[in-house]
């Protein structure tokens, strides 16, 4: 059941980009290690698309609240698997399965249609020719 509204979920989605690009600060860990790069570069990338979705705290309204669940999910999987991927399973996969299940569990808690969103009124002028 879908319950976590898209505003909520956008609240989420930037708390949890600054929460992974800041992540390798917080464990204490090398800085341009896999570890790293893989929390930092998943953190922008949420970001940005966070920015550019159809929804109440985004800057620029263009990707479809479906696609951006979708982008969670796949990164939640992505994030699962990346010790295994990226062969750093004995540094410390716990955080990552657990960063990548909860990214995966609120892709598939949320609402796929935002509110009711303020539009933007565009003026169309008109010539009238007799």
């Amino acid at each position: 059941m879908r319950f976590l509204s898209t505003k909520i979920h956008g609240v989420l989605d930037y708390l949890t980009a600054i929460v992974f690009i800041t992540m390798p600060w917080i464990m204490q860990i090398r800085k341009d290690g896999p570890v790293a790069m893989t929390f930092i570069c998943l953190g922008i990338f949420i970001l940005i698309y966070s920015a550019f979705t159809k929804y109440e705290c985004a800057l620029f309204r263009k990707i479809y609240m479906p696609l951006h669940l979708m982008l969670d999910a796949i990164i939640g999987i992505f994030l699962a698997a990346s010790p295994w991927i990226f062969d750093f399973a004995h540094e410390s996969p716990l955080i990552f399965i657990c960063a990548g299940i909860f990214c995966l569990l609120v892709s598939l808690i949320t609402r796929k249609k935002a509110a009711d969103l303020p539009f933007k009124r565009t003026v169309y002028h008109q010539t009238i020719v007799y």
